[in-house]
């Protein structure tokens, strides 16, 4: 037993996102069985170890029906076992359905209601009333019975503190719903009792659901969100560092655009900047943070004095360190302040730790470019192009095989579902047959479908991710005169012709999408919800993959022609000194858009200033805040 538990638990610390040890756990959890099957002392003296292993492994699986189910069976076969089991259940069931099942398979028939009944079932071990109780509106959450959830996970707060964690997920659900559908007056009513009693729960915890709580409020007009807020600023004024960092995280209080958040985000900002200033123990990753936090204020970007207060204040606190954090936050200055050979180094020093911190765009980022051998690696690779008519504008994606079949019939469909009869291409990079067959069917319902091919030269998602940059100048030369193109996994919500009949897009060479400055615009599925969109700290931040269009002028050839240089350029690089390639293509976008704007005599528009017909934000009324980042203000152009 004592092998099988060691080498269980050896799979699951090895078991990570990006190296899945699938095939190891799914032995692992039949040997589990096969040893649960035992009786007597061959078992006895590691039941215990090995029936708290099982609901670990499913889990890890990506099961957690079957993890719901282990718990209840190890609670039944050693009843000593059950707080440990409810323990685990609970911290389980903070996770979202779509952490828990993937987005995916969240949604597939049935599944949610066999896990609502697998949580249900689980009270039946339960040894108190009140772990039954936050069982029953766990599932009822799950149910999407959420105001019958919150009033019962109200009643399981009155009682016990360790409810809290239950309410907070079911209030942020009733918050998402809004006061018309899951938030009735009365819940309001008994959520400000509960939170003004002071004997209710810790006050930290009191003051961020009432700060999640006024954040919500403030989005719906009518609603007294001051009810909330106004507690929350003597709070601000006396907390330390640490709560102080986790109440300015609550629920988006810096990225909702509604001006009766504001008072609270003063307080908040002007304590940090007093701890900051007192405080000389904080840990880089700490400065860091306050960093990001305070980079979401529209006055970083407008007042350039305020800023330069800022960076030297979390600069001189991590002088000398040599942590990940300290480099990722010397970087970060460095390149707001223009010095990107600095920036460069930092992240270098960065990435030899090989930590958690390196996982992001300093994998590949040039500040220029290294001298090559030639040809690239990634520009010799051949097209196949169908024969048809190029047209006067296009919409075009690529993907490998396996993208291509899971999203180029969304893609499709709700594009023409606009109403929106354009040209469509796909780029599909080593198609099988099957993926030659959706073609041919996705043409016969879908209109004007056209497509080009190839083999890849190297199996890389970056390189995937990258294709449409890679081959732009021909998709130029064949496909269309304008051509706008996009990743494959998105959806359409308006036509695409009537933006390019817009004159800033019909007078433009190149279309990209970039953040020069902070706007507050509405969320696509709630428009009356206005968010800040502020510049970026990083550079693959600073301009957005997700659209870029170009047209068949002679500076717009030449756009395409340093696009596809510098996107092959940035793959070599990166694959020549065995980098990883986290945000390649906007890092690489970053870099051409500098030498466009450097070389002149092209007309560049940018898309955030006109709307995009797809994403996450309604752009039908956004309101531009004066103060343009310094990364832009300092291109030529």
């Amino acid at each position: 037993m004592r092998a099988l538990i060691l080498r269980a638990e050896e799979v699951l610390d090895s078991h990570k996102v990006r190296s899945p040890q699938r095939a190891a756990l799914a032995e692992v959890r039949r040997q589990l069985d096969e040893a649960l099957g035992l009786t007597g002392v061959e078992i006895e003296d590691g039941l215990g170890h090995i029936l708290m292993l099982r609901p670990k492994v499913d889990l890890a699986l990506g099961d957690p029906i079957a993890a719901v189910e282990s718990l209840r069976a190890a609670a039944e076969r050693k009843p000593e076992l059950t707080e440990a089991a409810m323990q685990f259940a609970f911290r389980l069931l903070q996770r979202s359905q779509r952490e828990l099942f993937g987005k995916d398979t969240v949604n597939v028939a049935g599944t949610v209601e066999r896990f609502a009944s697998a949580v249900e079932e689980l009270g039946s071990v339960a040894l108190v009333e009140v772990d039954r109780a936050r069982l029953r509106a766990i599932a009822l959450l799950l149910r999407n019975r959420v105001a019958e959830a919150l009033d019962l996970a109200l009643d399981n707060a009155e009682q016990n503190v360790g409810a809290w964690n239950d309410l907070s997920i079911i209030l942020r659900r009733a918050l998402h719903q809004g006061p018309d559908r899951s938030l009735s007056t009365a819940a309001l009513a008994r959520l400000s009792r509960l939170l003004d009693d002071e004997n209710s729960a810790p006050e930290q915890m009191r003051q961020e659901t009432r700060l999640a709580i006024g954040v919500h409020l403030s989005t719906y007009p009518g609603m007294d969100a001051g009810r909330f807020l106004d507690p929350v600023l003597p709070y601000v004024g006396r907390t330390e560092f640490d709560a102080l960092l986790s109440l300015a995280q609550t629920e988006k209080l810096f990225h909702v655009a509604e001006d009766a958040l504001e008072p609270v985000r003063e307080a908040v900002v002007e304590r940090f900047c007093t701890l900051l200033r007192s405080e000389q123990g904080l840990s880089a990753s700490q400065v860091y943070r306050v960093l990001q936090l305070l980079a979401l204020r529209v006055a970083y970007w407008r007042d350039a004095a305020w800023r330069e207060m800022v960076n030297r204040l979390c600069t001189g606190l991590v002088e000398g360190r040599t942590d990940t954090a300290a480099f990722m936050l010397r970087a970060t200055v460095a390149f707001i302040e223009g010095d990107e050979a600095k920036t460069e180094a930092e992240y270098r020093q960065l990435l030899d730790l090989g930590l958690s911190l390196g996982e992001s765009g300093a994998t590949s980022f040039f500040a220029t470019l290294p001298d090559l051998p030639k040809p690239s690696l990634f520009t010799s690779t051949e097209l196949t192009f169908e024969e048809a008519p190029k047209a006067p504008r296009a919409v075009l994606c690529c993907a490998d095989s396996r993208f291509f079949k899971r999203f180029a019939r969304t893609y499709a469909r709700t594009l023409r579902a606009t109403g929106d009869d354009i040209r469509l291409h796909f780029h599909i990079a080593d198609p099988d047959d099957a993926c030659l067959e959706m073609l041919a069917t996705m043409r016969k319902r879908m209109g004007d479908i056209s497509a080009s091919f190839e083999t890849a030269p190297q199996k890389l998602p970056a390189y995937f991710a990258s294709m449409r940059f890679l081959h732009l100048p021909h998709f130029l030369e064949r496909v269309a005169s304008r051509v706008l193109v996009t990743d494959i996994d998105i959806t359409f919500r308006s036509a695409v012709s009537p933006m390019f009949a817009d004159p800033r897009i019909a007078e433009a060479d190149l279309v990209m999408r970039y953040y020069e400055r902070t706007r507050a615009m509405g969320s696509a599925t709630r428009a009356s919800r206005r968010v800040f969109r502020h510049p970026h700290m990083h550079p693959w931040g600073q301009v957005n993959a997700a659209y870029l269009a170009v047209a068949d002028t002679p500076a717009g050839r030449r756009a395409a022609d340093i696009i596809a240089e510098d996107m092959a350029g940035h793959l070599d690089a990166a694959v020549r000194s065995a980098l990883q390639m986290w945000w390649i293509d906007q890092n690489a976008l970053y870099y051409s858009l500098k030498r466009l704007r450097a070389e002149g005599g092209i007309r560049i528009a940018n898309i955030e200033e006109i709307g995009m017909p797809y994403g996450s934000y309604d752009y039908s009324d956004v309101r531009t805040y004066e103060g343009d980042s310094p990364v832009f203000t300092r291109m030529a152009g």
